[in-house]
């Protein structure tokens, strides 16, 4: 709908040169300015209700009102082709890195957000770890040391992190290990 469409739906419809005045939906008062943008996006100001009226509940209210359509749900652009789940000795689960195509990864906490700010990082398959029984990482070329009876895992971030938290823990060593 156009800002003159808003503005003769909501009531008391006046021109104010470029721009319309109408009643606001959320106090009633004549004092919503409907506009048209350069986009096609409709712009809204109300400048009643000692400006306290917010744009986004104003058009809130104006979708709730089937005066403007819904909002198209954001497509999600990540391919993701695996997903490695993190959890603490508890089998709890911290957070999650996702491989995407092509190749690169990202970590994640399972409410969706796209970091791990504040989250306890813990070794790949830690509940398997502290049961001893043989954890392949899951993530090549790590795998390959279940074929020889052998426990192995990675971290999600490089191997300076594991430096700051566990003191001369081998960093990019290949023939390190730490013996548990």
């Amino acid at each position: 709908m156009s800002a003159r469409d808003i503005a003769y739906a909501l009531g008391a419809a006046q021109r104010e040169g470029r721009n319309w005045r109408c009643n606001c939906p959320l106090h009633g008062g004549h004092s919503l300015t409907p506009a048209d943008g350069r986009s096609g996006t409709l712009l809204v100001k109300c400048f009643g209700n000692g400006g306290n009226c917010d744009s986004n509940e104003i058009l809130a209210e104006l979708r709730r009102r089937k005066l403007l359509p819904q909002p198209e749900p954001r497509r999600n652009l990540l391919n993701i082709v695996a997903t490695y789940d993190y959890r603490d000795a508890d089998g709890a689960l911290l957070f999650q890195v996702c491989r995407l195509d092509p190749k690169t990864f990202r970590q994640g906490q399972p409410n969706g957000t796209w970091n791990i700010k504040n989250i306890s990082r813990v070794l790949y398959r830690l509940p398997e770890l502290v049961a001893g029984r043989a954890a392949t990482d899951g993530q090549p070329p790590r795998s390959t040391s279940a074929k020889a009876k052998r426990m192995s895992t990675g971290c999600a971030t490089n191997g300076a992190y594991w430096r700051r938290v566990i003191p001369g823990a081998p960093v990019n060593g290949v023939a390190s290990s730490i013996n548990i």
